[in-house]
């Protein structure tokens, strides 16, 4: 088992989730909807066992495909304020 049970997400709300992702309006396109643990790492200049520490304490959220935990986008975020350096933020425009 991987990580704490408390932040596992069964896999039929991570398909839940990541479609709501993706199909979400936000400042960045959703081409990238969930991080690797090496990316998050990078990221916030964390060690890569720091974050998987992170995750089994359940302090960061964490969506496995197959055995590779993701980090949503999202959570990266909402939490630090961070747009993840691979995407070129876009500007909303407001619905009428």
């Amino acid at each position: 088992m991987h990580g704490s049970a408390e932040n596992v997400i069964p896999i039929a709300e991570s398909i839940e989730f990541l479609e709501a992702e993706r199909d979400d309006p936000s400042p960045v396109p959703p081409q990238k909807v969930a991080f690797s643990v090496r990316d998050v790492a990078t990221l916030l200049g964390l060690h890569r066992n720091t974050v998987y520490g992170q995750i089994k304490d359940g302090k960061i959220p964490v969506v496995y495909v197959g055995t590779k935990p993701l980090i949503p986008r999202r959570w990266i975020e909402d939490t630090f304020g961070l747009v993840p350096p691979t995407f070129t933020p876009v500007h909303r425009v407001p619905s009428r």
